[in-house]
């Protein structure tokens, strides 16, 4: 799952914050499988297993090496707005959370829609090895019909599609906070 909250501010911001001036974006993972297969009881985390994306051949770019971190496609995102935080969002989905995060923030910066907006919004998603597009029906149909006339290997799945990730997103407003959660996921906004 992915939890968004609350990069540090100054105490004077003049936007609410926590108590502390906290903003956090944090993807939890545990990778493959249940993880590492260790269990911390007394956080109630199990620990990820990102490491094996680590290769044992000295040449590969994923050589294990010291200082050096595995290859992973975690993307927790703090955006700023004229130099000061201003949303917090991240996803789960594997490859597809670049991808995700590029069109839930383009539609939230170009097309003015607010997170909830964003995230609920269809989507689409290219994979790399094949380039096929999977894509949810809920795009116009003449958008579907000319992206196939030019070529484009569509290949639909469902409405809100869980394959498409768990996006969630907190956007800092002069009047407080504004939280969204993806209709993909089990998820919630809650003011604690």
């Amino acid at each position: 799952g992915t939890i968004v909250g609350v990069g540090h501010l100054d105490a004077s911001a003049d936007r609410e914050l926590d108590a502390d001036g906290l903003l956090v974006s944090l993807i939890q993972s545990n990778f493959s499988g249940i993880g590492s297969g260790v269990h911390v009881t007394e956080w109630g985390i199990n620990l990820q297993n990102r490491g094996s994306s680590f290769s044992l051949d000295p040449a590969h770019v994923n050589a294990i090496a010291p200082r050096k971190l595995p290859m992973h496609t975690l993307v927790p995102t703090l955006s700023l707005r004229d130099g000061r935080p201003w949303l917090v969002f991240g996803s789960m989905g594997g490859q597809g959370q670049i991808q995700t995060h590029a069109q839930v923030l383009t539609r939230i910066v170009v097309d003015g829609d607010d997170p909830q907006s964003a995230i609920d919004a269809p989507r689409w998603q290219v994979d790399p090895d094949h380039w096929r597009v999977a894509i949810e029906p809920r795009f116009p149909s003449q958008w579907l019909d000319d992206l196939r006339g030019r070529g484009h290997d569509l290949r639909p799945v469902r409405e809100y599609d869980d394959t498409m990730g768990h996006a969630h997103a907190i956007e800092l407003t002069p009047g407080g906070y504004l939280a969204a959660t993806d209709p993909r996921a089990e998820g919630a906004v809650l003011g604690l």
